[in-house]
């Protein structure tokens, strides 16, 4: 039986997956909200917190430990932060970058076998095409990891980074000139 990993601001009852929920296990990532009357049926070791997986990074090993050994991936593009992607049904604020995306999702691929996927909630903007780039290109590069074929990317793999600092931290290096007080010459 597959894992279904599902990303979105909110959670799943008023949708297909809540049907899908009684079928196979489940675990949603990037939640930022839910209505009271939701509460009561979600399985909170199988829920994962937009705040949680920006300011812990162990949760996302707790993620996947929740995952079988073949997952079928649904995004909702409202999982991304508003900043990130405007053109969504529900652009709630709080939500996760890029790169903590791809993160997550390579750490996916790594785990377990991604039998299939979605990306749903692209609400297209007039003049405004960066939105409709970035689900392209996600679909490209969750693509390229289901595949161990990581050519998409002209700069480094994003699992290859050094982890971005926890928000609200900032990551000083010792020729930085604010570390001195004073500037460099």
């Amino acid at each position: 039986m597959a894992t279904h990993v599902i990303q979105h601001p909110g959670t799943v009852s008023a949708c297909v997956m809540a049907r899908v929920k009684e079928c196979c296990p489940i675990v949603q990532a990037g939640v930022r909200s839910m209505a009271a009357c939701e509460l009561a049926s979600v399985d909170p070791n199988r829920i994962f917190y937009a705040k949680d997986i920006i300011h812990d990074r162990a949760c996302i090993d707790d993620l996947l430990e929740q995952l079988s050994p073949q997952v079928y991936v649904t995004i909702d593009l409202d999982v991304f932060d508003p900043a990130f992607m405007p053109a969504t049904g529900t652009p709630e604020p709080g939500g996760l970058s890029w790169y903590e995306v791809l993160a997550l999702l390579k750490a996916v691929c790594d785990r377990s076998q991604v039998v299939g996927f979605d990306i749903v909630e692209l609400c297209p903007l007039p003049n405004h095409r960066a939105p409709d780039f970035l689900a392209a290109k996600l679909i490209y590069t969750l693509l390229s990891y289901r595949f161990k074929k990581n050519w998409l990317m002209t700069d480094k793999d994003a699992s290859s980074r050094p982890s971005p600092p926890l928000r609200g931290q900032v990551r000083r290096s010792p020729s930085n000139s604010l570390d001195s007080g004073e500037p460099k010459r």
